[in-house]
Parts: structure tokens; C-alpha cells; sequence
């Protein structure tokens, strides 16, 4: 598929046909240097990649657009590999990027917010803003974390954008909102070089001040304090991903 999309590129003269070519054995070059052919090709300040006055093609929206549709799916089939291949940092990086090709946003520049900021208030939208204020990490019915034992982390997630959508002014999202259907996140729990679990959390009442969500993993299997961090991560949404870091413990049985 981005073999494609570079060829196309490479036509329309967007990029150098010197760019080396996707490596089809190599998901992290799919994911990372790759993904360079579509950012100059959807990035909004595209003139700053022609020469001085050379005029732009007319049908630029065209490609972005074409870019943008085949990024999101080349982003889907990283997000995917990283989930199967427990790969915390490619899952973010895959997660983030769909979301800056589906607001067409390579940056978190204030220029870009305010373009994000714009775009979302037309579609009756607010821009997310959310804080975890609590993660427990626990065995249901234990007073301990025993080795090997199966955890369940609760987190306590704060939207503090829920206000928009309360009272006789509140924001109600278009049929080209990407919460229409409800605001999407993706709750990663891991470590350094470690994946503990990830899952979806869907906020069907965009007016809910507060929301939970739950992972489940298996507790490591040796004894001792272990850091972890939680990723809060938005596909639809750019530079609203939310961070907190803590540690849980694991005792002897």
C-alpha cells in the first residue's frame, strides 16, 4: 500500500525518487521513516517542499486526501503488529500519527492547535483535554499482588472539556464530528521495554465529567516494586494525549 503511495508521489513530483522504497520485512521502517512520504504530501505548509515559485499542483487536496485514507490504513496494520507484538513504543507512535493524518496535523504547534481548535467548533466539537486522576492496580479479592497472579488496573480518567457539552449552549458534534459516535481512546499500560496491556475506551455521554477504564494483565513473576506508565492516547485528536507515571508491588505467596 505505501509502496503505491510513493510511486505517486514520486510522479507528481512531491518527493525525489531517490527516497528509498519500503522495506517489506521491516514493520519499525514501515512505521517510522516511511511514514516521511506521507507527511510531505498531507502536511498543510506543503509549499515549503517546492521550489521557489513553482506552483503547486491544483488537485493538491486530491492528494492529501489520497494520502491521508491510505496513511490511516498503513497506521491501522502498524497498531495492529504492535498489539500482537506487545511493542508499547510503536503502538503510541502508530496511534499518534493516525491521528495527526486524520486532522491533517503534523505538528502540536500553536498555529496547528488553533487550526485543530477551529475545524472541531464548526463540527459542534471540543477539543479534548482529559487527566488521569487515579490508577489502581490490584488482584480482584486480594490485599496483594501475588506473582503470576491476573490484575486489573482501574483508571479514573478526568474530561475536563465535559463541560462543553452541558447547558443551553452546549456543543452538539455534526455527522463529520469524529466523536459523533462517541470519543475514542486508547488506554496503554507498560514500561520501559515492557507491555502490560492496552484497551479501548469509548465515552458514549460526551457531558460525563468523569469516566473509568480497565486493563488486564498478568503480574510479573518475580517479587519486588515494578514502574509502569500509562499512556491515555486519542486517534482522533492531536496533542491531547495524557501521561502519568507509578509503580505497583508484587509480594512472596
Amino acid at each position: 500500500v505505501i509502496s503505491k503511495a510513493r510511486d505517486k508521489l514520486v510522479q507528481k513530483n512531491m518527493i525525489s525518487n531517490t527516497v528509498p522504497a519500503v522495506k517489506q520485512d521491516s514493520i519499525e521502517e514501515i512505521g517510522t521513516v516511511n511514514l516521511i512520504l506521507l507527511v510531505l504530501a498531507m502536511n498543510r505548509n506543503a509549499s515549503q517542499f517546492f521550489p521557489e515559485n513553482e506552483k503547486i499542483s491544483t488537485d493538491f487536496e486530491d492528494e492529501q486526501n489520497y494520502i491521508v485514507e491510505v496513511g490511516v490504513q498503513v497506521m491501522h496494520i502498524c497498531s495492529k503488529a504492535a498489539f500482537a507484538n506487545k511493542n508499547v513504543d510503536l503502538f503510541k507512535l502508530s496511534i499518534e500519527c493516525k491521528a495527526m493524518l486524520r486532522r491533517k496535523i503534523w505538528s502540536c504547534t500553536s498555529e496547528s492547535m488553533k487550526i485543530q481548535k477551529k475545524e472541531m467548533e464548526e463540527a459542534g466539537t471540543a477539543v479534548p483535554k482529559v487527566i488521569a486522576t487515579d490508577v489502581a492496580i490490584e488482584t480482584w479479592g486480594e490485599d496483594n499482588i501475588l506473582p503470576d497472579d491476573v490484575v486489573t488496573a482501574t483508571i479514573t480518567i478526568n474530561r475536563v472539556h465535559a463541560e462543553s457539552y452541558k447547558g443551553p449552549k452546549k456543543l452538539i458534534p455534526s455527522e463529520e464530528s469524529p466523536v459523533c459516535e462517541g470519543e475514542p481512546w486508547w488506554l496503554v499500560l507498560g514500561a520501559k521495554n515492557h507491555w502490560y496491556g492496552a484497551t479501548t475506551l469509548n465515552v458514549s455521554d460526551l457531558s460525563a465529567s468523569e469516566v473509568k477504564g480497565q486493563i488486564k494483565f498478568s503480574a510479573p513473576s518475580s517479587v519486588g516494586r515494578f514502574m509502569y506508565e500509562l499512556s491515555i492516547l486519542s486517534p482522533s485528536f492531536v496533542g491531547v494525549n495524557a501521561e502519568v507515571k507509578g509503580s505497583f508491588k508484587v509480594d512472596k505467596k
